[in-house]
């Protein structure tokens, strides 16, 4: 046989070979072989069948004997870089790539093969510019632009990775990895409906990949359907049981199904794979809170920030579990590395931050955050910025504008969205205790510090009776409620309704007041919801009660700082507000608290508020 014609043979190995016809390939890469042993292409074509079927050890053994007969084969040496990449020999296969491009002239597939490998070790700006150089050379090379789409991810610049690799899929549509990648950035870009879709394209094209499936659950986690996102997460770790992600992606959706034992093993199958996770450390952290063990949760938070000083999600977990134990000047402290996470971004203005300069004169502004009931309870601070001589202006949500308006030591309320604020510094309400170096012993606690306008009366109550204002549920968003625990079921209640003598008013306004119809009411609830438009018409009915029993809610911060008496019902995992193990509460004077003593018991809650009510009556059960 000529060597054109072993030559012939070879092409047309090489068109099987990417054709997908592997065994053809195979059988004429051998019978160049057979008669010319020492023929690198054919090595190197051979070693790259072998690498397509996963056999990476062949692969590299006769890649490398190609490259001993032929050492200055930028080919290969890319190939072998691909070999080395996979085997986790990731400076080896830089060697070998910077060799393929020092040898080899301007090669876009190489280029882009050791962006990837610059990535994976950190080094993502020299990672950008050789995916850059690769899409130059070569502007239709998939892997190019889903290479710098991955890195891209890594410098967390959602936009333009999902720009790439959308290109990418639309060069390369089935291969799976730009899908999986692409359905990662959308989910970043809070767009879940669509990272379902991309990742049903990548479940479809590679049924048996963990890291597709990985994806489609985590689309799902998104969307709160938390069953639907363990079935995939489950039969990720059934095709590939070492699977970190899949185990944390687990722990986080069994923790929201509050199955915390069970949550709890998988994060720890997440670190007996990679111990050096902080994230995962950071949720199994979150769980050991939530059951209760304090001392380990913050273990874990400690070797998280160890791994990573700057993890924000670290700090701002650490700050809720220190605040709890009473650790305030730690927590508050930690807790402003809240503004690194992208649901805590401050509005951008071109007002300085207040780190605690003379305000004598000055104009600062209050910003409000996170709920309703957080504004209420630290607007406290406002009248401490106001003795320093400063004009203090709040931004707050329409429903709280008219409770705080004429409120002592405020100038001026103003809606959020108003674009144009002229101040001299601002700050959130949040911020305040770190600002004034608040301990335990120092919470600026004299109630009342809101007072009430006139609103809705309910004159028919009679006069004889105890009247108690109820509300049953909070936010179930909230970003530190597992799994909705701060609200109740309004069934619950109905032992309270039995106790005589005592005119119940439903402070619930939101949708979770059509429980109303579960509760054996008669005619001892009255329902406030049609007179109740905002804060200030809830203030004016608390104003008029006997005292208020609501879970951990906003309602329970107004009545707190109204001075009116309050039983706050809270769940095992309660807010870090509220402390450990104490019946009172440092913030608010006249507040009484009933902790669940197990996660979910609401039963014996109800019934140590009906003992206490009976015991505040001394009528006869």
């Amino acid at each position: 046989m000529s060597n054109r014609e072993l030559e012939q043979v070879l092409k047309n190995g090489l068109a099987a070979h990417l054709e997908g016809r592997l065994e053809e390939a195979d059988k004429l890469y051998r019978q160049v072989l057979k008669k010319e042993p020492e023929n690198p292409d054919a090595w190197h074509l051979s070693g790259a069948l072998a690498y397509t079927r996963g056999n990476l050890a062949k692969a590299r053994e006769k890649t490398e004997h190609a490259l001993k007969l032929e050492s200055r084969f930028p080919e290969a040496l890319n190939t072998l870089g691909n070999i080395l990449k996979d085997q986790n020999q990731l400076e080896a296969a830089l060697a070998k790539y910077s060799l393929a491009v020092d040898i080899g002239g301007a090669v876009g597939a190489v280029f882009a093969n050791r962006g990837d490998v610059l990535r994976r070790v950190g080094k993502l700006d020299d990672a950008e510019a050789d995916c850059r150089k690769a899409i130059e050379l070569d502007p239709d090379l998939a892997t190019g632009h889903g290479n710098l789409g991955a890195v891209l991810m890594d410098q967390k610049n959602w936009e333009d990775a999902q720009l790439e690799l959308t290109k990418a899929t639309h060069l390369e549509p089935d291969e799976a990895i730009f899908s999986i990648n692409l359905s990662r950035t959308l989910l970043e870009l809070d767009n879940a409906h669509d990272a379902i879709k991309v990742a049903e394209i990548a479940v479809n094209l590679s049924p048996r990949s963990a890291d597709a499936l990985n994806a489609l659950g985590s689309a799902h986690y998104a969307l709160l359907d938390y069953d639907t996102a363990e079935k995939f997460f489950r039969n990720a770790l059934l095709l590939e049981a070492e699977h970190p992600d899949a185990h944390n992606n687990l722990g986080n959706t069994l923790a929201r199904k509050n199955q915390l034992e069970e949550a709890e093993k998988y994060f720890n199958n997440s670190l007996n794979i990679d111990s050096e996770r902080p994230d995962v450390l950071t949720n199994l952290g979150g769980v050991l809170q939530a059951q209760g063990r304090l001392n380990e949760a913050l273990e874990k938070f400690d070797e998280a920030l160890t791994i990573d000083p700057d993890y924000a999600d670290g700090h701002w977990n650490r700050s809720l579990a220190r605040l709890l134990t009473g650790n305030l000047l730690g927590g508050f402290s930690d807790y402003e590395w809240r503004f690194k996470l992208p649901e805590f971004v401050r509005e951008q203005r071109n007002i300085p931050i207040w780190q605690g300069e003379s305000l004598e004169g000055k104009t600062i502004l209050l910003c409000s955050e996170q709920g309703y009931g957080d504004t209420i309870h630290f607007f406290r601070y406002a009248t401490m910025l106001s003795d320093q001589g400063a004009i203090v202006l709040l931004e707050t949500h329409k429903p709280l504008i008219r409770l705080f308006e004429g409120t002592t030591g405020l100038h001026k309320v103003i809606g959020v969205g108003t674009t144009t604020i002229h101040a001299d510094f601002q700050i959130s309400l949040m911020s305040l205790p770190h600002r004034f170096g608040t301990t335990l012993n120092e919470i600026p606690a004299k109630v009342p510090y809101l007072q009430s306008l006139p609103g809705p009366v309910f004159d028919e109550v009679p006069k004889n009776q105890t009247v108690i204002g109820i509300a049953w549920s909070g936010n179930p968003n909230h970003r530190n409620s597992w799994a909705a625990n701060r609200s109740l079921s309004a069934t619950y209640l109905n032992p309270l309704f039995e106790i005589p003598d005592i005119a119940w008013i439903s402070l619930q306004v939101d949708e979770r007041h059509n429980e109303v119809t579960l509760i054996q009411k008669g005619e001892i609830l009255y329902d406030m919801r049609d007179e109740i438009d905002d804060f200030a018409d809830t203030a004016a009915v608390i104003a008029k009660l006997d005292m208020v029993i609501t879970v951990d809610t906003a309602v329970a911060h107004l009545a707190g700082a109204l001075g009116k008496p309050v039983w706050n019902l809270l769940s095992f995992a309660a807010d870090w507000r509220w402390l450990l193990d104490r019946d009172d509460s440092p913030w608010y004077p006249t507040m009484r608290l009933f902790r669940q003593k197990t996660p979910g018991d609401w039963e014996s809650v109800i019934s140590s508020v009906r003992e206490a009510l009976y015991s505040i009556k001394k009528v006869p059960k």
